[in-house]
């Protein structure tokens, strides 16, 4: 039996093969590879931990602005698709043993949502960035109502009584890992099957590369955790 009562997935990397926001960046950019490289360094050194996740954002927004039409587009292209081989099925089982499973992400909350509905999680439980549109739908600006345009701890702060019993994390930047460091997680996996990161590996107490390594960790034969 799983001895969480809450399970925490980051969405890029983790529950889907690749980072969506980069990837819608990346089509709006039309091949600028000097934008597309910017975008992936700043990426980078955010979920390395090299610089703040809002320093990061902004940073990014300030290269090339999404628009509605953009994330509809990558839902329908991507959802369902996109997931991680595997997760579906994990994330059946947790919810048949009761455990509550909770989409945690600096991604775009509405572009999160239909994912979310395919694995049946609640949206009250997909935390993420919310955006402001003008009447265009073109991004306008960060809605940092729910806190986590500043950063995934700040956010998780605001949600932490909902987080009763143990919690696990899993994912793969080191926005995850703080959750565990800061207490508001009790234990932290390292996802890295589709990207690895040494920040990451040198302080995470477990890894895994695929999704049977991870159920092996979530339920274990023999418990390590």
């Amino acid at each position: 039996m799983c001895t969480y009562e809450n399970v925490i997935f980051d969405f890029d990397s983790t529950l889907i093969a690749f980072e969506s926001l980069e990837l819608v960046m990346a089509d709006l950019l039309q091949g600028d590879q000097h934008k597309i490289q910017q975008l992936e360094i700043l990426t980078n050194a955010g979920m390395n931990g090299e610089i703040g996740f809002r320093e990061s954002l902004e940073a990014r927004l300030s290269i090339v602005k999404p628009s509605c039409q953009a994330l509809h587009a990558f839902v329908a292209q991507y959802c369902p698709g996109a997931f991680t081989i595997g997760v579906e099925k994990l994330i059946q089982k947790l919810h048949a043993n009761g455990v509550k499973v909770w989409i945690i992400s600096g991604g775009f909350r509405e572009l999160i949502l239909p994912f979310a509905q395919v694995l049946n999680i609640p949206s009250a439980q997909v935390c993420a960035v919310n955006l402001n549109w003008n009447e265009n739908g073109q991004f306008e600006s960060l809605n940092n109502d729910n806190g986590f345009c500043d950063s995934k701890v700040m956010g998780v702060q605001r949600i932490r009584e909902q987080l009763q019993g143990q919690t696990l994390i899993v994912g793969d930047g080191f926005t995850d890992y703080e959750l565990f460091r800061e207490g508001i997680a009790h234990q932290f996996i390292a996802y890295t099957e589709h990207v690895s990161r040494q920040q990451v590996l040198d302080v995470a107490p477990f890894y895994a590369q695929n999704i049977t390594e991870l159920s092996n960790l979530i339920y274990p034969e023999n418990p390590r955790f």
